[in-house]
């Protein structure tokens, strides 16, 4: 079974992870068999996979086996797996993972309800699911919609991800006028740069990125206002920012920082 949660194999070790289909919702979790000789524990002559979700709550989930060819078929039953499909409001299309943190020396497996929430620069994000206590609202993001040439001298010109042109030039400075420097520091002045961020409405703690796609024959530059969403295994995923005028229809609320 290919792992679908893309996790940095230097930290994570995957268990296994799956993408659900309403059949594993309504009735048993199809496991794969190789998971029966690395992982569960042996308790009372059955295979018992106990983890752990984000809140530190164990879970048990208890494994039936049955055996249609060369290999046995394990399965967690509903009566451990759907509290939990229930507890994290899990819906066809979304994931479940279970992993394990190389930096963990008790080697706990964790499990985590995953959702797809955003594209990001044309890739699919997912996050992990709360339970329906403290769920929050998911980001959804679009990327550009057209190009524009670009041009890198003393001026960078980019597009937005509404297809706007933003002119940008660049003013440079040493560090400490009295002292030469080897190295020139380019700065975007606050007459081009203040009505980007009005527009975008950003704040401290967002940031900016301008980048260029590799597949872009025109070297096109891109900006985006970028703002932190929600946390995915600890680390902070960002979103892109919609303008002011567009948040004020779309907006939701962020996850946690």
């Amino acid at each position: 079974m290919k792992d679908i949660i893309p996790m940095d194999k230097k930290f994570f070790k995957i268990v296994f992870s799956k993408q659900l289909t309403a059949t594993d919702l309504e009735h048993q979790l199809i496991v794969p068999s190789d998971v029966l000789k690395k992982y569960p524990i042996l308790r009372q002559n059955e295979f018992v996979i106990i983890s752990f979700d984000q809140n530190e709550k164990q879970w048990e989930f208890p494994l039936a086996t049955r055996k249609t060819g060369k290999y046995a078929k394990p399965t967690m039953p509903a009566g451990s797996w759907h509290p939990f499909v229930q507890e994290f409001g899990l819906r066809a299309g979304d994931a479940v993972v279970f992993y394990i943190s190389k930096c963990d020396e008790a080697g706990k497996i964790q499990v985590r309800g995953m959702r797809q929430t955003i594209s990001l620069m044309g890739t699919e994000q997912a996050s992990d699911r709360e339970n329906r206590s403290s769920a929050s609202v998911a980001c959804s993001v679009q990327g550009p919609r057209r190009r524009q040439e670009t041009d890198w001298g003393d001026l960078i010109i980019s597009i937005e991800q509404n297809g706007k042109q933003w002119k940008f030039p660049l003013a440079t400075r040493t560090t400490d006028r009295s002292k030469p420097s080897k190295y020139m520091k380019p700065t975007i002045p606050a007459g081009s740069w203040h009505p980007f961020v009005q527009e975008f409405g950003l704040c401290a703690g967002d940031g900016v990125i301008f980048f260029i796609r590799k597949r872009d024959g025109a070297r096109n530059i891109h900006v985006r206002g970028m703002r932190q969403a929600f946390r995915l295994m600890g680390k902070r995923v960002w979103k892109e920012v919609e303008k002011v005028d567009n948040q004020a229809s779309t907006s939701q609320p962020r996850g946690p920082a």
